[in-house]
């Protein structure tokens, strides 16, 4: 017992605040430098979005098989349609599509959510019905799949395949 406390009464521990967070330590200069020199040369993608006299532009980059999105969506939905009844046109919302499935999407090693080119197509197709699309989509997560996406396109947004071979292949 003695040992096990001597241990305990020397053994380094995290600086903490008042609250008992843990305080991470203060970079060196050289930490600094190097990150500086690391985030300069990192590629550069511009990204020209016009804000059409809004106020504020939010840039959403989107998966539709997302659940980190699809949480967004339906937590920001309520709020975005607040401002637009208060002050039209003052804020702009313009999705990316980033879906995370290798067949549309080359920087990414594997396939994580196999019904997201659909999604995101099918979006992009839906014309005036794209937010009872998006709804649809957001809702569905769980049980997507890229018949059940392509069903929905037809049945929500009247988005027809026929004659078009493979319906959704890149985004």
């Amino acid at each position: 017992f003695a040992g096990a406390a001597s241990t305990l009464a020397f053994f380094p521990r995290e600086a903490t605040s008042a609250s008992g967070e843990p305080i991470a330590p203060a970079p060196t200069q050289d930490q600094r430098t190097e990150f500086e020199r690391w985030y300069s040369s990192q590629p550069r993608v511009p990204l020209v979005i016009s804000a059409e006299g809004a106020k504020v532009l939010i840039v959403k980059f989107n998966d539709f098989q997302c659940p980190a999105c699809g949480q967004s969506y339906l937590s920001y939905k309520p709020v975005l349609a607040k401002y637009e009844a208060d002050r039209p046109g003052a804020v702009k919302v313009v999705l990316k599509d980033y879906p995370l499935n290798r067949d549309c999407n080359d920087a990414l090693p594997q396939t994580i959510h196999p019904a997201a080119c659909d999604a995101a197509v099918a979006v992009r197709l839906a014309g005036s019905k794209i937010d009872a699309l998006e709804e649809w989509l957001y809702t569905h997560q769980p049980t997507m799949t890229s018949p059940s996406v392509r069903q929905a396109a037809k049945d929500i947004a009247q988005v027809n395949d026929a004659g078009r071979g493979k319906f959704l292949s890149v985004v």
